[in-house]
Formats: C-alpha cells, sequence, structure tokens
C-alpha cells in the first residue's frame, strides 16, 4: 500500500516530528528539483513501520547535502566552524551525501546501545529493524530539527555512526550543546556510558 506523507504523519501521531520538502528549503537554503518532488511523493515505509515508530523517530525528506555542505550552511552550529580534520582531502566520508529518499530517524540513540563496543553494537543492530546511519545524515537531521524547533538532539551524548575516517577510525558525532556539535573521528572502540549509536528504521 502507498504511504502518503499525511497518512504518515497521522500514524506517527504529533509526537514524531515530520517534516515537508518546504522545511527542509526553507531551512537549508536549497531546492528540490521536479524530479526529486516526484520521486518523493510517496513514503517508503509500511503503516506497521510507521505506527512502530511513533514517539520515537522523525520523519524527514533528505536532500542531497554533504557534512561539509551542512556545516557550510549551519556553520555556528558546529563546534569548529571552518577547516578541521575532517575538511581534509582525504576524508573521503565528509564528501559523502545524504540519499534523496524519505529517512525514519531516531531521534534519541538506540536503546540499550550505550556501554558497548562497536561490535557489540552493530550485532545488536542486526537483530533490530534498525541500521546505523552516516555522519552527513546525523548532521542532517540534527540541524533540520533544530532549525524547525530550536531544539538539540543528542546534547548530553556521544553517537557512533556507519563512517570510518582516513585511518579506520569510526567517526562519532557528539554534544551538540552550546558550544556546536562536534564530530570526532579518533576514538578506538571503546565501550562509554555516553557513546550509543544513531539509527534509523530501514526502509520496507
Amino acid at each position: 500500500m502507498t504511504v502518503t506523507f499525511d497518512r504518515a504523519k497521522t500514524l506517527l501521531t504529533d509526537t514524531s516530528p515530520c517534516y515537508t520538502l518546504e522545511d527542509v528549503e526553507r531551512i537549508f537554503g536549497v531546492t528540490f528539483t521536479p524530479e526529486q518532488r516526484i520521486a518523493l511523493e510517496t513514503i517508503p515505509f509500511s503503516e506497521d513501520a510507521l505506527r512502530a515508530c511513533a514517539a520515537t523517530h522523525m520523519l524527514f525528506p533528505g536532500f542531497g547535502l554533504s557534512l561539509l555542505d551542512i556545516r557550510e550552511k549551519c556553520s555556528q552550529l558546529f563546534y569548529a566552524k571552518t577547516g578541521g580534520w575532517y575538511a581534509k582531502k582525504q576524508e573521503a566520508f565528509s564528501r559523502a551525501t545524504v540519499p534523496v529518499q524519505w529517512h525514519l530517524f531516531r531521534v534519541e540513540p538506540m536503546p540499550d546501545s550505550f556501554s558497548k563496543t562497536w561490535g557489540e553494537q552493530r550485532r545488536q543492530l542486526l537483530l533490530s529493524e534498525e541500521e546505523v546511519q552516516s555522519s552527513a545524515l546525523v548532521a542532517y537531521a540534527t540541524m533540520l530539527h533544530y532549525g524547525a524547533t530550536k531544539k538539540r538532539l543528542f546534547e548530553d551524548c556521544c553517537v557512533r555512526t556507519s563512517d570510518v575516517n582516513a585511518r579506520g577510525r569510526r567517526v562519532n558525532v557528539s554534544n551538540f550543546d552550546t558550544l556546536g556539535c562536534e564530530v570526532i573521528g579518533g576514538w578506538v572502540d571503546i565501550s562509554d556510558d555516553l557513546l550509543g549509536v544513531a539509527s534509523a528504521r530501514k526502509s520496507s
């Protein structure tokens, strides 16, 4: 069954943030093409999946922005406003773009993902309907939500992403507080009570 945005919003209930193409265009200063708008007319999640994500996830359309693009557009909301380690040419992950599709992104770290190594978190994800997300998507969701509500995701914690840096270390997005969102890429595979994992629902 095809699910429209209006139907998806009803299934997610009023407690789940739901953002339109117009929200994305306004907050990031971008414009979806007519072809992209057609591709985004329906939601790639079943009604059951949407009901299961009510109150825990946010729904939004992706636009093809990289982590560096997002920082350029929202520089005052990042700890490092320009430059920094992930702007270096060898850090390919920071230039990978957010897929132009609908995303059901978990607004908090995946439950029970704290105090676990990456290997333990990955095994946990394999047993769920969730998958780990890129640093670009985490930053995109975080800035979109803040732009619409002035509320911060991941304010008091750090989340692992699907990205690795040029040294093969897992990239983390950390503590989106008043100093700004930080991108960290040098940690070893430790477990910590403030280090969870960023996830989103798999498409149906």
